[in-house]
């Protein structure tokens, strides 16, 4: 008889250890591992894993990897370092803490791959020739999602093709339609000291990554927290990150004439929380084509000069690109993570949720702690607290998921992929 589809999570922190009468950054990573197995409900083998680790634990990053391929009986496995680590009903912020998130899928390839480059002049090579950059994704040949993990100093994520081309525009590219959903590894703060891990080995740039291929059943959400206030504009003249003009007007005035139309509590809530959408736009999702809420990629506004109207925000936009303004705080991310997870209520129940959670959420973002588990939770297996659905996660310096068919580098975002059983 065939195993059965099954996924599981388990963390430690270091409550957990200190127990045992070890402190964290000099721990025995045999005994971490076997601490997270202990929580397991099935016993090994597993076909694939992901973890992600606080940086108390880098320096044990490899032999941790050895002990858990191991443990897990030598599944595809990758993980990175985080600033903060999330579990299945706790957001383990500013903590030691390890979170492991295993998964059996017998009617799933689970492959992994590595991205590197050692200049700009190497990434534009691989980037630009889908053999290239297809020979880099091995084994993926007919793929139906990647998890990618990815180090902020050494990896050209993003981009505007066809001026400036980033890794998630070779998969729209190259892969196009396979949505990729993962993070930014978040555990350092200057080139090298973030760490990576790709089976049993370190690595300590590029991006790493699993690719499965066959009966994969996932959704996968992006609330980006936000939503769209005033109307639609159309950019009509930039230069480098400023907007120069929508609709033919400088933006300034623009704004200021939206921001007269609001509420007072909505004039309030501005203040910190203004951002920009831009609309993503294909064949398939042509402009003004029945969009809202979700439809676009958020970047921040980062200021205005009041002398030519013109304002800078955080992306490379073209004349041409429809943009709207929105709306971020603790409720409207709160509210939008519910909405988008209302429908899965009529879904059958997930079994597992990987979650990249930007490292401006958590009590940076909310009131209270565990803000976004509370939710997904809530959603996912309604009243039965007994019975969480297995989670697992990590505070991002940036996030990965798709809108409108096309993969972007997201920020202040909730990425989740929900997996449920194969079909029989």
């Amino acid at each position: 008889m065939a195993a059965a589809t099954r996924f599981v999570a388990a963390h430690v922190t270091d409550e957990d250890l200190v127990a045992r009468g070890e402190l964290p950054e000099r721990c025995d990573p045999a005994t971490l591992a076997a601490l997270l197995l202990r929580q397991l409900p099935v016993a090994p083998p597993f076909d694939w894993a992901v973890f992600f680790f606080t940086a108390h634990f880098v320096p044990m990053a490899e032999q941790l990897a050895n002990e858990l391929c191991e443990a897990l009986g030598y599944p595809s496995l990758i993980g990175c370092s985080a600033e903060s680590v999330i579990a299945t009903t706790r957001e383990l912020e500013q903590r030691p803490a390890v979170a492991l998130f295993a998964a059996r899928t017998p009617h799933v390839r689970a492959q992994t791959f590595a991205l590197q480059a050692h200049s700009a002049a190497e990434w534009s090579t691989i980037l630009s020739s889908g053999h290239a950059f297809r020979e880099h994704v091995v084994g993926a040949k007919t793929p139906q999602l990647f998890i990618l993990l990815a180090d902020p100093f050494t990896v050209p994520l993003s981009g505007r093709p066809p001026h400036y081309l980033g890794v998630l525009d070779a998969f729209n590219r190259f892969y196009a339609g396979v949505p990729a959903i993962g993070g930014v590894a978040s555990g350092g703060t200057s080139p090298g000291s973030n760490t990576l891990v790709l089976n049993r080995e370190v690595l300590r740039g590029g991006a790493v990554g699993l690719a499965l291929e066959g009966d994969v059943q996932v959704d996968l959400v992006v609330s980006q927290g936000c939503r769209p206030i005033g109307r639609p504009f159309r950019v009509t003249r930039t230069y480098q990150h400023f907007i120069l003009e929508l609709d033919n007007n400088p933006p300034l005035e623009q704004l200021e004439t939206l921001i007269e139309s609001l509420s007072r509590a909505e004039q309030k809530r501005l203040a910190g929380s203004l951002l920009i959408g831009r609309l993503v736009q294909s064949e398939a999702h042509p402009p003004y084509a029945g969009f809202g809420r979700g439809d676009f990629v958020v970047r921040n506004v980062l200021g205005g000069d009041p002398n030519t109207g013109a304002i800078a925000v955080g992306d490379l936009l073209e004349v041409g690109d429809i943009v709207q303004f929105h709306l971020r705080d603790a409720s409207t991310a709160q509210e939008d993570l519910e909405m988008l997870l209302a429908p899965h209520a009529l879904l059958e129940p997930p079994q597992g949720v990987l979650l990249f959670a930007c490292n401006g959420r958590g009590t940076r973002l909310y009131p209270h702690a565990d803000g976004d588990v509370r939710v997904i939770q809530a959603a996912l297996s309604g009243e039965d607290d007994a019975h969480p659905v297995p989670l697992a996660g990590f505070f991002c310096n940036g996030e990965i998921g798709p809108i409108r068919g096309q993969n972007f580098l997201h920020s202040y975002t909730a990425a989740l992929a929900i997996f449920r059983s194969t079909r029989a």
